[in-house]
């Protein structure tokens, strides 16, 4: 099977542990064949035999590690291509949002009225962490806050915006994984992102540089191959460039968003070494702050709450309504919410009856929450 990569014989854990445990190394092989040479007459057992036949095959150990890359290489380059497309469409949505403009106009409105006689007055911008900050620490009457203000009226006076507004930013917040921890026996928002520019680059460099090496190994193999019909030499050189391939095509996505990343940091006046993460994290913590997330009392946290923020495996939209109710904007109907659970639960067994739920969970995220059905580290 080896010799013929035949993968309907050797799936990949098979070729894995092959490679690993059977192919000998080149000691083994001359103990074998001292063994053999002293004992002619005694068979041997079942893994030495063969090791013995994949050591005649020759550099049996090289032609599986090949073999085992390159059928790998497809599900190792899903994961990042997945994650750098998604993050790319959404700063092309982030950046065309005519929403996300005129939600910034009424900010600079409202501070330039609020600043009005000071020297902040008059404003033709604003720095958006700074601003993002004051808008939920500066509170009026009621202890309502600043970013409270703006949503509640900004919905009030224009809610097609509002609506318009998240539905840009959705793709941001998905980007974003929520889980609950326990902290002094009640649970508590914690909160990470799952899209890290730098690390899907080192993940690209590191399949680049481990394809150069099976490059390498090909070429070694293939000096060894006398015959011209061997299944190794007439496949493998196709299946590496195919590989590479596929690498380069990734790199280029990952310039291209990575550039497309860094226009928009420009757009908006931020720091240009500010890591992907924390851009998402950024929009996160404006529009679903941790400590409103946290203020609610135990059966509120369970009917709303989690259904709507707090993940758990899933990475789910949220509505303009479950927004405005987690800022006491709108008020928690739980008929609505019973419904929309009862109809989530049934969607859920209907998906694992089918087999959709699970999976390897290869492709996943190295900084996603490990978490359990109810959404909890």
């Amino acid at each position: 099977a080896l010799r013929d990569l035949d993968s309907e014989v050797l799936s990949v854990e098979t070729l894995m542990l092959v490679s690993q445990h059977i192919c000998p190394t080149p000691e083994q092989e001359a103990q074998l064949a001292e063994l053999k040479a002293a004992h002619p007459e005694v068979p041997l057992a079942p893994v030495e035999e063969y090791m013995w036949y994949l050591g005649a095959l020759g550099s049996a150990k090289d032609r599986a590690e090949c073999w085992q890359f390159c059928r790998e290489a497809p599900e190792e380059l899903a994961y990042p291509q997945v994650e750098l497309g998604a993050f790319e469409a959404a700063l092309d949505q982030l950046r065309a949002s005519s929403a996300l403009r005129e939600f910034f106009g009424y900010i600079l409105a409202l501070g330039n009225y609020l600043n009005a006689g000071t020297n902040r007055g008059q404003a033709d911008g604003f720095h958006l962490p700074l601003t993002f900050a004051e808008c939920y620490n500066t509170k009026g009457k009621g202890s309502c806050t600043l970013t409270k203000f703006i949503l509640d009226t900004l919905n009030k006076r224009k809610p097609q915006v509002v609506e318009e507004l998240v539905d840009n930013m959705m793709p941001i917040f998905l980007k974003v994984a929520r889980a609950w921890v326990k902290r002094e026996g009640d649970d508590e928002v914690k909160k990470e992102p799952v899209i890290l520019l730098h690390e899907v680059e080192s993940m690209i460099t590191g399949l680049d540089s481990s394809c150069t090496k099976v490059r390498g190994k090909m070429q070694a193999v293939l000096k060894t191959i006398a015959d011209p019909a061997d299944s190794f030499a007439l496949r493998m050189p196709g299946m590496v460039n195919q590989v590479q391939a596929d690498i380069d095509r990734l790199k280029e996505l990952y310039e291209r968003c990575h550039g497309k990343y860094l226009s928009m940091l420009s757009y908006l006046k931020l720091d240009e070494k500010m890591k992907s993460g924390d851009f998402c994290l950024l929009w996160d913590d404006f529009f679903l702050p941790s400590a409103v997330v946290n203020r609610f009392d135990p059966r509120m946290k369970k009917m709303f709450v989690k259904p709507a923020f707090i993940q758990g495996k899933a990475f789910r939209r949220f509505t303009v309504d479950d927004l405005l109710i987690l800022w006491g904007i709108k008020e928690f109907d739980p008929d609505a919410a019973l419904k929309t659970a009862r109809a989530m639960e049934r969607k859920a067994s209907s998906k694992k009856k089918r087999g959709e739920v699970g999976g390897k969970g290869r492709g996943r995220s190295r900084n996603s929450i490990d978490v359990d059905a109810a959404g909890r580290v």
